[in-house]
């Protein structure tokens, strides 16, 4: 619906990375996620934009959702941070992987770290934390 005129390969090839060309350093609405849904929760959650006016365009909208969703990221990477210190690798999944200028949204909303993109990082991590979990339990 959003992009309904673009095939794919032009939403992620050339309209993404070249949104974020030209608006990363720019104003930015505000999003607040959960519009794709969120494995952490059991309660249906809802997204919503703020900061928006007539002079709105699609690349404003675009451009909040990738900011609100990385900032989202990043604040999981800060409660990870409570507990242990992650190392500068992060892994991540999703259609997002491996989005030509993505590089530049992560490093500004997220932190200058390595991003490395893996299939099914989240369970992964999951998995290994559970482990971590009951390898404790046993001290």
């Amino acid at each position: 619906v959003f992009c309904s005129e673009m095939t794919e390969d032009r939403f992620y090839n050339d309209y993404i990375p070249n949104v974020i060309d030209k608006k990363v350093e720019g104003d930015i609405p505000s999003y607040t996620p959960f519009l794709q849904g969120s494995r952490y929760s059991v309660e249906a959650l809802k997204a919503g934009f703020s900061d928006i006016d007539v002079n709105t365009t699609r690349d404003d909208f675009l451009m909040a959702i990738l900011k609100g969703n990385n900032l989202y990221l990043a604040s999981h990477l800060s409660d990870i941070a409570k507990v242990l210190k992650p190392d500068n690798k992060i892994k991540l999944t999703g259609g997002a992987g491996n989005i030509r200028n993505m590089e530049k949204v992560r490093r500004k909303w997220i932190g200058d770290y390595q991003f490395e993109y893996i299939e099914q990082s989240s369970l992964q991590g999951a998995a290994k934390l559970g482990k971590l979990y009951f390898e404790n339990q046993k001290l």
